[in-house]
């Protein structure tokens, strides 16, 4: 390591923050990335969106598919949306509804709103 980043280093440690050269193995949103990109996955549901940091992280990484998320509550939800909106071709905040998965009649509707939704952002 060089003179300058044993420097740098040290700084850092002095305002509690931690460095380290990120890799492929270290470092979990590098593996997801890296885990999208190799299997051509190019839609991601980001479900309990709630202000939106897992949609941010990956498009801030290097995510270039689909983001739609998914949020209730209406104070996250207009967090959310304002995030969003730095990316709005990329990434799409459907709607404050809930979205689960359960075996009982709803499923259908469910699945129903979550395809209509897609279709409308195309």
């Amino acid at each position: 390591m060089s003179a300058a980043a044993n420097t740098i280093k040290k700084i850092l440690g002095r305002l509690g923050i931690v460095a380290h050269r990120a890799n492929l193995y270290s470092d979990e949103h590098m593996r997801l990335l890296r885990f999208l990109e190799v299997n051509s996955i190019d839609t991601v549901l980001d479900v309990g969106a709630n202000r939106g940091q897992y949609a941010l992280a990956l498009i801030l990484g290097g995510f270039k598919g689909k983001v739609y998320s998914f949020e209730p509550l209406p104070d996250m939800h207009a967090i959310l949306t304002k995030q969003a909106s730095a990316y709005p071709d990329q990434w799409i905040v459907a709607p404050p509804y809930a979205v689960s998965i359960s075996w009982c009649r709803g499923v259908q509707r469910n699945t129903y709103i979550i395809q209509q939704f897609a279709a409308e952002t195309r």
